[in-house]
């Protein structure tokens, strides 16, 4: 039995697979920067940050400045060791942008 051919040497099945082939790859990148886009723009994504300050003396009461719209989701410090250690909501405060920490050495 004989094979289609296009020209004479190309088989069309060869053709066919290498067109779905290629609509599949287009439709994926497609959905892939559209996905990307949609992820770039949305805020609900965004990368929280965090507000640092060095402590020169631990027996008095820090200070720190957040944004206005910001949100505390954990307050802790960082010692010289490199460990961290919570500091419960008793031992700060907020008001509008300023975060008193109290700080017992």
């Amino acid at each position: 039995m004989k094979r289609k051919t296009l020209f004479g040497f190309v088989d069309v099945n060869v053709i066919m697979a290498v067109v779905v082939s290629l609509i599949l790859l287009a439709v994926g990148v497609f959905a892939f920067y559209t996905l990307q886009d949609t992820l770039e723009e949305n805020p609900n994504f965004d990368v929280s940050g965090s507000r640092c300050q060095t402590v020169v003396d631990p027996s008095a009461q820090q200070t720190v400045t957040i944004p206005s719209d910001a949100t505390i989701t954990r307050v802790y410090e960082t010692l010289n060791t490199g460990s961290t250690n919570d500091i419960d909501t008793g031992n700060y405060t907020y008001a509008g942008t300023t975060v008193t920490i109290n700080v017992t050495g």
